[in-house]
């Protein structure tokens, strides 16, 4: 028969079975969505991106590093934004960007000085679910130094010759500044908008994905 000390000793032994359990489940669900996310981009180191836009814009970037971290994974990516003035300007044209894929949400990390892109140096990119109707807030610091809360939504999702779109749209709660990037599955990000403010009146900037290419293709 069962005294009390084996009753608490088998209670105890069914709590830690229980919590172990639980904590497996749980790790096992942020691997199904870090997956998830991991999906929307290219998974080749040397992979390259060829981007342009408004007024001769130009920029190219290649995956350097892929690494597993824990559940997640972390892109290192390199790259440079053309140069139009031959030389005469004393500004750096490199591109170093993290994609940091953690607890379902895909975060961007940059460093930069004439990318067409964010005003933020760290970025939330897009998080699960991926799917239409996804809102999230995220509070992030612009390069000004002010502080902004972003109102996100995945807008559209749509299948198309066998990939998958995502459209998202990052909203200034305060101001009329947004900002807009479509994915594409296995691709990554195939067009940026943002909202070019000035005191002349506001307008948006655009950049698209004109080409991609394989590390085989890659010459």
């Amino acid at each position: 028969m069962f005294n009390r000390r084996s009753w608490v000793l088998l209670i105890v032994v069914i709590l830690v079975g229980l919590m172990t359990l639980t904590a497996c489940n749980s790790g096992n669900e942020i691997r199904v969505q870090n997956d998830a996310v991991k999906a929307l981009l290219p998974n080749q180191e040397g992979y390259v991106w060829l981007y342009e836009g408004f007024a001769e814009y130009f920029h190219v970037m290649e995956v350097e590093s892929i690494f597993k971290e824990g559940n997640g994974y972390r892109y290192l990516i390199q790259g440079s934004v053309a140069d139009i003035s031959s030389g005469e300007s004393d500004l750096d044209f490199s591109i170093a960007i993290e994609y940091i894929i953690q607890d379902g949400t895909l975060t961007q990390i940059k460093q930069e000085e004439v990318m067409m892109d964010s005003i933020f140096d760290e970025i939330e990119l897009i998080r699960v679910p991926l799917q239409q109707g996804t809102v999230w807030n995220q509070t992030q610091i612009d390069q000004d130094g002010t502080e902004r809360t972003l109102i996100c939504t995945i807008e559209e999702v749509r299948t198309s010759a066998g990939r998958t779109y995502y459209t998202v749209m990052y909203q200034d709660e305060d101001s009329e500044y947004y900002e807009k990037r479509e994915f594409r599955s296995g691709i990554g990000v195939t067009r940026v908008e943002t909202l070019w403010v000035t005191d002349d009146g506001n307008f948006p900037l655009e950049y698209i994905l004109y080409r991609s290419l394989g590390p085989d293709e890659n010459t």
